[in-house]
């Protein structure tokens, strides 16, 4: 690695980086193109114009999305209760129907081209970054106590206290073991969404079949009961077998995102199992893991709430296009750990 980086950035190009940085101070703008540029330097991504320099934080609607918004903006009364609609399900066709536009599935898969090969150490540091936005990203959503530094020093750590909020980092841990530390190649079946989802259920030491009929999963003011939902386990067998039959990985992460999050299928951790889940096609792919990292909880529940009130996933293709930008921006150079399956030298 080079001892110094000579940097030359024209000053002339800051006024428009703070105009399209919507909002954002100098500082901030200089700071966010510094980090770009120096990424550049070490190879770990190439900017092919100025536009890459521009941050891009901010999550921005598209006007369907806006006008989707605009509708669920009104009271709770006035909106109709939906449960899990397996129509949506049965009449989705792999490779025939999308639910991503095919615009967006391109662009993502231009942005997530793979950069050059970046060093062990490199790759370590990458690691460890993605494995904790996982796993506390997933637990803010929820809603959590611990900060990012008190996961970390949990997880780092030989003391688990074992309240329910440290069990659920923990159970997060070993279903990020299974996704990129496991043996066997992965493979989206069934066996893999279980194992992830027992990962996350049980205690450590314990086991059974998790399977239940009426969770209560983070979304339920606009999710009714699944009672009336039958042999939910055929519904979750028909979900993975229509995924992983997808040959786009980004629809298929999509999808299975969707469809796992309202399934309400499982006892407990039914966001979690999907977060996760959803990760299979890209990282089987070699693509980048999508964290949720920066995601807000309100963005999250409306853009799963809104395709099963209305069967428009304009809201939920928004938020997932953005979050699978920030995780290209945010761990240049992990496309080879996922890849190659290198992970395992980094616990």
């Amino acid at each position: 690695m080079r001892d110094s980086i000579e940097i030359k950035l024209d000053i002339s190009l800051l006024g428009q980086a703070m105009a399209l940085a919507r909002g954002k101070s100098r500082d901030d703008v200089v700071d966010d193109c510094l980090k770009r540029v120096i990424h550049a330097e070490l190879g770990f991504i190439t900017l092919s114009d100025f536009e890459k320099l521009v941050p891009d934080n901010e999550l921005v609607w598209s006007r369907k999305s806006e006008r989707q918004i605009a509708k669920m903006d009104l009271q709770q009364y006035l909106r109709s209760e939906v449960s899990y609609n397996p129509a949506y399900l049965e009449e989705y066709v792999p490779n025939q129907t999308q639910l991503l536009p095919t615009a967006v599935k391109f662009k993502l898969r231009k942005l997530e081209a793979a950069p050059e090969p970046c060093s062990k150490e490199v790759m370590r540091v990458l690691y460890r970054n993605v494995r904790l936005d996982m796993i506390w990203g997933s637990v803010r959503l929820e809603g959590t106590s611990y900060t990012r530094r008190g996961a970390e020093k949990l997880l780092t750590g030989c003391e688990h206290p074992h309240t329910r909020e440290s069990d659920a980092l923990v159970g997060l841990k070993r279903a990020f073991d299974i996704l990129f530390l496991s043996d066997h190649k992965l493979r989206l079946d069934v066996s893999t969404v279980r194992e992830i989802q027992t990962a996350l259920k049980e205690p450590v030491g314990r086991s059974g079949d998790s399977m239940a009929g009426n969770p209560a999963p983070m979304f339920t003011h606009a999710i009714s009961s699944a009672d009336e939902i039958e042999e939910p386990k055929k519904l979750l067998d028909l979900v993975i077998e229509k995924a992983a039959a997808i040959r786009n990985p980004f629809e298929a992460s999509f999808f299975l995102w969707l469809h796992l999050s309202h399934l309400l299928c499982f006892e407990d951790g039914i966001e979690r199992t999907a977060r996760f889940a959803m990760n299979i096609p890209l990282l089987a792919k070699g693509y980048y893991p999508i964290t949720f990292y920066e995601v807000n909880r309100n963005d999250y529940v409306m853009s799963l709430v809104a395709y099963f009130e209305s069967g428009d996933p304009s809201i939920a293709v928004d938020l997932f296009s953005w979050a699978c930008r920030q995780s290209v921006q945010r761990y240049p150079g992990f496309y080879f750990v996922a890849v190659n399956h290198e992970a395992r030298f980094l616990r």
